[in-house]
């Protein structure tokens, strides 16, 4: 007579048997993927705070630049109002240097003269 084995074609483990504790191989790849879970998250974490960054960066250096630009445009406006033509503002630095140099005993009426032009304008 033939003999029939009685045996599972699959041996239980005791995890498919529901007892406590798992087969050799779970603790291990448990161990793996939450490992390769941490680096996947630290990873996507790096990637989007540099992302982030390199946005801000690029976003501050635009407005300064344009900040920057408006200053100078008002600057420019400013002294054109102030000087009425640029060939008398670049005569009108000199001699407020020229007149400044010393202190103000001495030439007191060139003194007085460079501040009535300066608040004429």
């Amino acid at each position: 007579m033939i003999e029939i084995d009685q045996r599972p074609a699959i041996p239980e483990t005791d995890h498919v048997a529901g007892k406590a504790g798992g087969t050799i191989w779970s603790s291990p790849l448990r161990t793996l993927l939450s490992l390769s879970m941490v680096a996947m998250l630290i990873i996507v974490s790096f990637a989007l705070v540099g992302l982030d960054f390199h946005r801000a960066r690029k976003s501050a250096l635009d407005e300064a630049k344009e900040s920057m630009r408006i200053f100078s445009d008002r600057l420019v406006d400013r002294l054109g109002i102030i000087s009425g033509d640029t060939v008398t503002l670049v005569v009108f630095v000199p001699s407020i240097a020229n007149s400044f140099l010393v202190p103000p005993p001495t030439r007191l009426n060139d003194k007085i003269a460079v501040l009535r032009e300066a608040t004429s304008r």
